[in-house]
């Protein structure tokens, strides 16, 4: 009789990942919803049809443009373990572990079986990925999917050829991945530019491959407007754009709408995958063996260089944030557990413990924060100060970090009515609340212009001159408003003591400081407007 092979437990990656579960699980349904949740959530709620519908129409309320698969994926989800926190957190919890696990697989089949128990072991200990793992938002699952596909995507370059079985997984992978958010379409272009290397000098072997690439891209027809409007959006010309002369306009178009456009900075970042990839494979393609692990590394470092370098010039715009890359940055752990391997072996453990300690202080401190002090006092404490003024007619003014645990209590607390306007233009975050109840308003101050009753508000110093105007004649008849930011009244409204005192006299008015109070590194500022007789 054959004897079947038996596979053995790798003890070392199963520990890894049972510590990368457990950091995701714990206290997992306790802390409360963020904003960004609650707007997965919504989504998720709805019909599926409805799902697709509203992720058409770009920059509508919920203020989410991303492709619908992981609304998609959460609808089907809640149907079989149901809506709580903690079931729609879960998956996130999931996808990371796979994550982790395709780090280590990325490792061993790029380096060694060392090399990727340490790549999986710094993975696990970075703060990006834990807290996005603790997230219901696109991006735990927007990390595994990348992972893979390049994990799939190198296998295949390893074997120098094409298995069909693996290539049809990687097109599968690929349109889950540009569905999931947009930042996913550069696997596409890495993965054609570098198969359009490999074919200059070995058609025959690697004819096949482009396929893996065509069919995601020929299902990715419909999102293509959308995807273009989200990646050519620049919205640093909205900022001063609609309060500058038409030469300044001019000139601001020239700057941040040509130059510096995401769209020009991912030509510049194809061009540098392309020619760097030549000059990187130009020596390995005569060879049987087509990549060693130098030159594979070399690769992924093109890859990392060139998406930090469109990250870092065009910081300033919400489409290249941070948070969208952490998908891109498993190299970097790879080419670690490969550094740490390639050292003396007492300097590469220090290094290796360095790294682990650094990571883990910040993992420790973000439990400390985000589970235990955030959930059940901060935002209860801002409620419960302003609980007690809603009746005596209040304006509330908050500042841009400070509107969103407000806006999310008031958004998802029944019984309270809402109107939200969000302009097609500019930051996705402009948002303006008015008359939540007939008593209170609360105003958000983001960077940039706001759309309110069809008339554009300036930034700037313009904005903060709107707002105090506006502070005053909504007082003057409601008599509070209340001022809540991270430096108190003054910075808010932009005035000077002796600025407040002229505006008191200007109009009749005493503005008296009633009370003030603190909640986690915020300030709040109780004013009341007393007439002069």
């Amino acid at each position: 009789m054959l004897e079947k092979k038996s596979r053995k437990i790798d003890w070392t990656v199963v520990i890894i990942l049972i510590f990368t579960f457990i950091l995701g699980v714990y206290q997992l349904g306790v802390r409360e919803l963020e904003i960004d949740e609650y707007f997965s959530l919504h989504i998720s709620q709805h019909p599926i049809s409805d799902i697709l519908m509203l992720n058409n129409n770009y920059g509508y309320w919920y203020m989410n443009n991303l492709p619908p698969f992981y609304e998609f994926f959460l609808n089907l989800w809640a149907r079989i373990f149901g809506s709580s926190v903690l079931a729609y957190r879960f998956p996130s919890v999931i996808f990371n572990v796979i994550f982790i696990l395709f780090v280590f697989k990325m490792g061993k089949l790029l380096v060694d079986r060392e090399a990727g128990y340490l790549s999986a072991t710094l993975a696990s200990f970075t703060l990006g990925f834990i807290f996005y793992s603790r997230f219901i938002r696109c991006y735990s699952l927007l990390n595994m999917l990348v992972t893979v596909s390049f994990y799939i995507l190198f296998k295949m370059l390893k074997q120098n050829g094409f298995n069909k079985k693996n290539g049809i997984a990687l097109a599968v992978i690929n349109i889950a991945t540009i569905y999931t958010h947009y930042t996913g379409f550069l696997v596409l272009l890495f993965e054609a530019l570098l198969i359009i290397v490999l074919r200059n000098d070995r058609k025959n072997k690697y004819r096949d491959i482009p396929y893996a690439a065509i069919i995601p891209l020929g299902c990715y027809m419909p999102w293509y407007k959308y995807f273009f409007i989200h990646i050519i959006k620049e919205n640093t010309v909205q900022q001063i754009y609609y309060n500058s002369s038409y030469l300044q306009r001019l000139y601001v178009v020239l700057r941040d709408g040509v130059f510096g456009t995401n769209a020009i900075l991912l030509i510049y970042a194809i061009l540098l995958l392309y020619f760097s990839g030549r000059y990187l494979l130009k020596n390995r393609l005569q060879k049987d063996d087509l990549f060693d692990k130098k030159a594979l590394l070399a690769v992924l470092l093109v890859l990392i260089g060139s998406i930090v370098l469109v990250n870092l010039v065009n910081a300033d715009t919400r489409s290249f944030r941070m948070k969208y890359f952490l998908a891109y940055l498993f190299p970097l752990f790879v080419i670690s557990g490969y550094s740490v391997c390639n050292l003396p072996k007492r300097l590469g453990l220090a290094v290796f413990m360095i790294l682990l300690i650094l990571s883990g202080r910040q993992v420790c401190d973000f439990y400390e924060n985000s589970v235990f002090r955030w959930p059940n006092t901060q935002l209860r404490k801002i409620i419960s100060n302003i609980r007690p003024y809603e009746k005596k007619g209040l304006t509330i003014f908050i500042e841009d970090n400070m509107y969103i645990p407000l806006f999310a209590y008031y958004y998802w607390n029944p019984g309270l009515a809402y109107k939200m306007s969000t302009p097609r233009y500019g930051y996705k975050a402009n948002i303006f609340l008015e008359e939540i109840k007939s008593s209170v308003r609360i105003y958000g101050n983001v960077r940039g212009p706001l759309k309110i009753d069809g008339v554009v508000k300036g930034g700037g110093s313009d904005f903060a001159i709107w707002r105090w105007r506006e502070a005053i004649e909504a007082a003057l008849e409601r008599r509070w408003f209340l001022v809540l930011g991270t430096r108190g009244a003054k910075d808010f409204f932009d005035k000077t003591d002796e600025e407040i005192k002229k505006e008191e006299n200007q109009n009749k008015i005493q503005i008296k400081l009633a009370k003030e109070f603190r909640v986690v590194g915020y300030q709040g500022s109780l004013y009341e407007i007393i007439l002069q007789r």
